[in-house]
């Protein structure tokens, strides 16, 4: 059942013959139905965006061990079988099967995972919205550059830009200057 603003106007190429509506669920959860007459398929596509910064206290590594930063799951099927279809798909998102063997890979997986460091004076405030930045930073130019393979020294120029003006914005908030 939707309950959010449907009214949102969705772009699309003239060309573009399949209607487009946007609902928005009790959960919050914001759908985007697509219904093209012209295919034989149904399809659908769910993306999870969630960092470290979105795990619970006493849950660190929760974020990466369910889904990358930015994760999107999908299938598509023969029309006759998409209902069923969703509702596997549903399941797989509301109870992930979670083996013993799996969740031991993940966790490894988190521990030599990237981290960052600021040095700063003791006391200094708002670290943790800065290193939030820095990780978003990380995300939009470096592990979305399609060059880029984990373990290898960043050298991006984009990374360096954004991430000087957000250490300098920081500063400017915190001293006024």
């Amino acid at each position: 059942m939707a309950v959010g603003r449907e009214d949102v106007e969705i772009l699309k190429p003239r060309i573009d013959k399949r209607e487009y509506r946007r609902i928005v669920l009790r959960n919050s959860l914001q759908v985007l139905l697509i219904s093209d007459l012209d295919t034989d398929k149904c399809a659908a596509s769910m993306n999870v965006g969630v960092g470290s910064f979105c795990d619970p206290d006493g849950l660190e590594g929760l974020a990466h061990f369910l889904a990358s930063e930015m994760t999107n799951y999908f299938f598509d099927v023969n029309i006759d079988c998409f209902e069923e279809a969703l509702d596997r798909f549903a399941q797989f998102l509301i109870k992930p099967l979670m083996s013993a063997d799996a969740t031991m890979r993940e966790i490894k997986t988190v521990d030599s995972g990237t981290k960052f460091f600021v040095v700063c004076e003791p006391g200094t405030q708002h670290m943790e919205a800065l290193l939030k930045v820095v990780y978003e930073l990380y995300t939009d130019y470096v592990l979305k550059n399609p060059f880029y393979e984990m373990e290898m020294p960043i050298r991006f120029e984009l990374f360096d830009i954004n991430l000087t003006q957000a250490v300098q914005k920081d500063r400017v908030a915190l001293l006024g200057r």
